[in-house]
């Protein structure tokens, strides 16, 4: 009989045959401590069966013999007998969680015979450290991730008999909650913003955490199936995230990263007190490249355009002509550009708008050498500065052609020799606004000359024409006329630069 194995493994099954067969023999196998397949008995008789297959029992002593028959009147036959150990299998225990949630780690033991070897495999899951099967006693983590079925193979070898056993561990992986935040993934710095879930389950529990923002209410973490409120206002990293747990205990979170844009600042600089009429330049200190920029003014126009607004990309920089006296603004809105939340942020300076002088200069605009004339300005003001220039004479009484002085609206002129001569006036108010008044030209008349051409002898009762000088042509003045004669008498052209005089008796006469 083979195989000629003296021991066994309890529920072994092993096939045995004789060793020289003969079809037309009979056979009768018969069994201790195990059953013959597949008539699942412990004897079985049959022609030609020389070979069975037999399933042992538990651990003890068994045997199998053979009685073989030869057919015939005369039959003959002979038996042979196989003594057998039924050794045990090996008995392994898996103790751990067996109801876990979906992605959870399970930890697990076992609980074997010393000396023997131990090999895990897994289905439905991996193990934390990888690969599998894994050896040894434990324990093991497994990650269950995988899809049904769920379950964990414990293989116990005994190294002495070499009879094993594994047991299937079977474990309950329950679905986790599926939350989904629906909400904008893009915000300006400072926005509150709104939050919420599709399809809340009244029978979950939710919590709501918030990193780079903080809730309307207040609270974090936040618990509630939403909606929720949260301003954006915080440090990066933003995220928003809600953990979910189900009636059975399964958490699972669902976080929404959010793209917070920075608001722009723009910094204005550039004069805030200046004068009417002043053009002035102004420009964002801190821009960024691409950004669209609007600006506004208030009091003034845009140079060289003439309008009140203006916009463009990296429009940064702007000059303004401020018009009259007054307030005025400058506005400027940064819009923000590129991926995420289109983001604005305005700041406005406020400008003081002073008034320029307009003083006139007043006084004599005709006069004679060697004379003085007053000058003045048509609206005095005590706190200004007036510089006067003057050409042709001299500033009395510190005998100069050019003072200055605060409230100094007056001045004192000599004039000098006949020509032309001019006073300019330069005036400065407390804000530094400063203005040239029209310049005042003046025309110095030299002093006529009182020679007489004419006969200077005549005959009693004779008429006699007499020139005086005349000014030069084209002067913006004239000289008047006044003849007195002795011993005759003026016929025409008194008041005039010629007369015809008639002479009355013979003596010497003027």
């Amino acid at each position: 009989m083979t195989p000629a194995v003296a021991q066994v493994c309890a529920d072994a099954r092993i096939n045995y045959q004789v060793s020289s067969p003969m079809a037309t023999n009979g056979y009768t196998w018969t069994v201790t401590a195990g059953l013959i397949l597949p008539e699942n008995t412990t004897t079985v008789t049959g022609v030609g069966r020389s070979q069975v297959e037999v399933q042992w029992g538990t651990a003890g002593p068994g045997a199998l013999s053979v009685q073989e028959s030869t057919p015939g009147t005369v039959s003959c036959s002979g038996n042979t007998s196989l003594n057998v150990t039924i050794a045990p299998l090996p008995a392994p225990l898996v103790s751990g969680p067996a109801s876990v949630c979906q992605n959870a780690m399970g930890r697990y033991t076992a609980t074997s015979t010393p000396g023997n070897t131990l090999e895990w495999s897994v289905t439905g899951g991996q193990f934390s450290g990888g690969g599998t099967p894994l050896s040894g006693p434990g324990p093991v983590d497994v990650l269950w991730n995988g899809t049904a079925p769920h379950s964990l193979l414990l293989r116990e070898l005994n190294p002495v008999t070499g009879c094993e056993h594994t047991v299937s561990y079977a474990v309950t992986v329950n679905p986790l909650a599926l939350p989904q935040i629906n909400g904008p993934a893009s915000a300006c710095a400072g926005d509150t913003l709104s939050y919420q879930l599709p399809s809340p389950n009244a029978s979950h529990n939710y919590a709501w955490t918030v990193e780079g923002g903080r809730w309307l209410s207040g609270n974090n973490p936040l618990s509630g199936s939403g909606p929720v409120q949260v301003i954006w206002d915080g440090a990066a990293p933003h995220r928003l995230w809600v953990e979910e747990t189900n009636a059975l205990g399964c958490a699972n979170r669902d976080t929404l990263a959010v793209n917070v844009t920075i608001l722009p600042g723009p910094l204005l600089s550039g004069e805030d007190t200046l004068c009417a009429q002043q053009t002035e330049s102004y420009q964002v200190t801190n821009p960024t490249a691409g950004n669209q920029y609007t600006w506004t003014v208030v009091g003034g126009q845009f140079s060289p355009s003439g309008s009140a607004s203006l916009s463009g990309v990296d429009l940064t920089t702007v000059t303004i002509q401020w018009e009259a006296a007054g307030s005025g603004s400058l506005r400027v809105q940064e819009q923000s550009s590129g991926g995420g939340a289109s983001c604005a942020a305005t700041s406005q300076m406020d400008v003081f708008i002073n008034p320029f002088p307009n003083s006139l200069i007043q006084g004599d605009s005709l006069t004679c050498e060697n004379t003085t004339s007053i000058y003045q300005v048509s609206i005095a003001q005590a706190n200004n500065n007036y510089t006067w220039t003057v050409s042709g004479g001299m500033i009395q009484p510190e005998n100069t052609t050019s003072v200055s002085g605060i409230g100094r609206s007056q001045i004192d002129v000599q004039w000098g020799t006949a020509g032309p001569g001019l006073v300019a006036l330069q005036e400065s108010t407390p804000a530094g606004c400063s203005l040239e008044a029209p310049v005042k030209a003046v025309t110095v008349v030299g002093l006529p000359s009182s020679q007489i051409t004419g006969p200077d002898t005549s005959c009693a009762g004779s008429v006699a024409v007499y020139q005086a000088v005349e000014p030069p042509v084209g002067a913006p003045y004239r000289y008047l006329y006044d003849w007195q004669v002795s011993g005759g008498s003026v016929i025409s052209g008194q008041g005039t630069a010629q007369v015809s005089v008639r002479w009355d008796q013979a003596i010497n006469d003027t």
